[in-house]
């Protein structure tokens, strides 16, 4: 096999590593966009019933307790195991 040849199989070869790296890359950083995604939105599932029931609180001469809704404090059980 001469010169050439060679540096073709190799230039393809590193290609393919490169590839597999980035792949993996991507796939990671989905994961990381679902489970952010997927916090957000359970986040505001949580605290859309209170803010709607002040809606009607807000409106009228009695305003009630401010915040409507508090935030559950970060763990690391949460953060790590979206519990």
């Amino acid at each position: 096999m001469d010169d050439s040849a060679r540096r073709i199989k190799d230039t393809d070869a590193q290609v393919t590593v490169e590839l597999a790296l980035v792949f993996v890359a991507l796939i990671l950083l989905l994961f990381g966009i679902l489970k952010f995604w997927i916090n957000f939105n359970e986040n505001l599932v949580q605290r859309q019933p209170p803010y709607n029931a002040s809606r009607v609180t807000a409106g009228s001469s009695d305003p009630g307790q401010w915040p409507v809704s508090t935030q559950q404090p970060l763990t690391e059980s949460s953060v790590f195991g979206g519990k």
